[in-house]
């Protein structure tokens, strides 16, 4: 039997604003970041869950990194991944899915670095 599974809409909203680990995620959750300074970082790990759709998008101007564990981010690039940082503006965002162990980005808004 082949493993099926649909992307469904962000179930909650997690404001976070300091350093943090959102470990192995089981549902679709929206990341509001209001980190103050430059480089605060949260790290994702690895879902064994198809179709987690996780969004991250800042308030401020303090230019979050984000971190997948492993190099696990595909970006669209032939290389991946291991951080997407994002612009110092309110409202930079990028949104990923899930299949496997990876992570692919679908959208993002401003400009991000991916490393």
């Amino acid at each position: 039997m082949s493993k099926k599974s649909l992307a469904t809409s962000p179930e909650k909203v997690v404001t976070l604003s300091g350093a943090s680990t959102a470990s192995t995620i089981a549902e679709s959750t929206i990341h509001i970041l209001t980190y103050a300074s430059a480089g605060q970082a949260v790290s994702v790990a690895a879902s064994w869950a198809d179709g987690i759709q996780l969004t991250f998008c800042s308030t401020t101007t303090g230019e979050p990194v984000i971190t997948f564990t492993g190099a696990k981010l595909r970006t669209g690039t032939a290389a991946s991944a291991t951080t997407a940082t994002l612009a110092a503006q309110p409202g930079s965002s990028i949104t990923v899915i899930s299949s496997g162990t990876l992570w692919y980005l679908v959208g993002s808004t401003g400009t991000v670095v991916y490393a």
